[in-house]
């Protein structure tokens, strides 16, 4: 493998914990359901299903998914008592104020490559606010040239990032855990490409692999054998 010389992080669950705290609402919220009689299968379906429908307009994110938890919440309790009303309240705040958890090892391996003097990018889609301030949260900051805030990742967006790099296009590794977001338009432009599987990846985000440099690491510490 040739010289790496910069290499685009994807943020959420690359970098640090994310869909765990999505699933942790998300079961919290039909407990709330089936508390106030609506079963949750039934809740979970409506749920999924408004999400989806929001995308588009919203964009990803915690505050996007929080509004979500609002609308379906009152489509089946549009005479909620304010205890009801609380508790939703209660969920959406802890999970847009939920703790920074770096994934094991991701501090000792941005350190080492930055030490490596390789240029690092932090690469993530979502609500701007909020996304911002995860990563200035994160406390591994200092270590990152830039991060770039998109509604969408895609290939046209990654392409725009590659660009002002001013790199040749083999020397730009990117890393994440999304097939769809990350690794698919990176090898399109032909990045090299780490793919970290972690078990809370939202399930719209994985499909089949492009064809290209594609190399698989059980997590990010692997990165290291690499530069």
């Amino acid at each position: 493998m040739g010289l790496i010389k910069a290499i685009i992080f994807d943020a959420d669950d690359t970098l640090w914990e994310s869909g765990k705290f999505f699933i942790k609402a998300e079961n919290e919220f039909l407990n709330l359901c089936a508390a106030q009689g609506v079963d949750k299968g039934y809740a979970k379906t409506l749920l999924n299903k408004r999400d989806i429908e929001r995308l588009t307009l919203t964009g990803y994110g915690v505050v996007p998914y929080n509004e979500t938890l609002t609308i379906v919440f009152n489509e089946l309790f549009p005479d909620a008592d304010t205890r009801a009303k609380k508790r939703l309240k209660k969920i959406q705040d802890e999970h847009y104020n939920h703790p920074m958890e770096l994934l094991d090892g991701v501090f000792e391996t941005v350190e080492y490559l930055f030490n490596k003097r390789i240029r690092l990018f932090i690469y993530t889609k979502g609500e701007e606010i909020h996304q911002g301030l995860k990563i200035k949260k994160s406390g591994i900051i200092h270590y990152f040239e830039r991060y770039f805030i998109v509604d969408e990742k895609n290939t046209e967006n990654l392409k725009k990032i590659v660009e002002s790099l001013n790199l040749d296009i083999e020397t730009i590794a990117i890393v994440g855990d999304s097939i769809s977001s990350d690794i698919n338009p990176g090898l399109y432009l032909g990045l090299k490409a780490f793919y970290i599987p972690h078990n809370h990846t939202w399930s719209i985000e994985q499909t089949g692999f492009e064809k290209g440099g594609l190399i698989v690491l059980k997590n990010i510490m692997g990165l290291k054998e690499y530069v």
